[in-house]
């Protein structure tokens, strides 16, 4: 595959908004590419406070308001990996449940297998095992958890990164086929 330099917006109909009053950054960050968004003074969050619902302990019976994991399910389909990867990580380290913590990381590794096999940067045995930490987290979370059926997006996104391996995608079917999170149980 010819990496990109960019991540593409997702296809013409996109995923579902969960946090629609909530801009999405300006860029789409791939390191190494654009400023860095908190550290560069360039960068699209830099000097920016972060909401305070970003690091509020993510109850899993009530997952549907949480703000901030709404938001994060929003950058994850709208393909702001990198910055997906950030605020899961604000909301894994106020959150005090296993499994909860579990699912946060899960989708954290998730995020990071998609920006680097999208870069370039899938070096196999990195990918297996992040693969492999995935399944094992989630393996005792019931389905759905926190709104999304883990063993579908693991799949879903093994076969995405197996078929960019092999270079069986074109380039307008490589974008629509990038996993998406729909959540279960949502009021419309």
């Amino acid at each position: 595959m010819n990496h990109l330099k960019e991540i593409p917006s997702p296809p013409e109909k996109p995923p579902r908004r969960y946090a629609q009053g909530l801009k999405l950054p300006a860029y789409r960050f791939i390191p190494g590419v654009h400023p860095h968004p908190i550290k560069d003074p360039l960068g699209h969050s830099h000097q920016k406070p972060h909401l305070p619902a970003w690091t509020l302990v993510l109850n899993p019976s009530s997952y549907s308001t949480h703000l901030g994991y709404l938001y994060g399910i929003d950058l994850f389909n709208q393909r702001y990996w990198w910055e997906c990867h950030e605020l899961f990580e604000g909301i894994w380290k106020a959150t005090n449940s296993t499994d909860t913590k579990n699912a946060l990381q899960s989708l954290i590794q998730i995020a990071a297998i998609l920006l680097n096999t999208w870069i370039g940067r899938n070096k196999e045995k990195a990918v297996l095992n992040l693969f492999q930490s995935v399944e094992e987290k989630t393996k005792g979370l019931p389905t759905p958890y926190l709104g999304i059926s883990f063993s579908n997006l693991i799949k879903e996104t093994r076969a995405w990164v197996n078929a960019v391996n092999k270079k069986e995608l074109d380039k307008s079917s490589l974008n629509e086929k990038i996993p998406c999170i729909i959540l279960e149980r949502m009021e419309s």
